[in-house]
């Protein structure tokens, strides 16, 4: 049986200049960059209630 291959979505890792938006945020956007990314801060908020799912 032949394997099936499925590939969807970005090449991961991305390169390095999908980043260069990054040094235009202000410190607040760039901490939401951080933040948003975060699994633990996530789960945290989610716990809370402050995020529907």
């Amino acid at each position: 049986m032949a394997t099936a291959i499925v590939d969807f979505g970005p090449r991961w890792p991305p390169a390095l200049r999908a980043y260069d938006y990054l040094t235009a945020l202000t410190y607040p956007q760039f901490a939401w960059e951080v933040l948003r990314r975060n699994r633990d801060y996530l789960v945290a908020v989610r716990s809370y209630g402050a995020i529907e799912t």
